[in-house]
């Protein structure tokens, strides 16, 4: 769910607060698209091997909660290398 909300705030996001085409937006969210199949595969990959499925879960819930909070530091000025990977953000 926070994924596809994600999508959708980051392509308006870069459309008019960046000014960039649509197709350069679309092209920017190919690292979350690559991390999401990636991350959906390895999961399911896990679960299967280890037979344990409760950790995943809480787990994916918590990274939610850091992405969320990631999200609610975005301003007008936030550089591209932050909605990439969040670090310190300069103030």
């Amino acid at each position: 769910m926070f994924t596809f909300d994600a999508g959708q705030f980051l392509r308006l996001y870069f459309e008019d607060s960046l000014f960039v085409s649509p197709t350069e937006s679309g092209l920017r969210l190919l690292p979350e698209i690559v991390g999401v199949t990636i991350g959906t595969f390895g999961i399911g990959r896990l679960i299967a091997r280890s037979d344990r499925y409760k950790i995943f879960p809480m787990v994916g819930t918590e990274l939610a909660l850091i992405g969320l909070l990631g999200i609610a530091r975005i301003t007008g000025t936030t550089s591209y290398p932050w909605l990439i990977v969040p670090t310190r953000q300069p103030t």
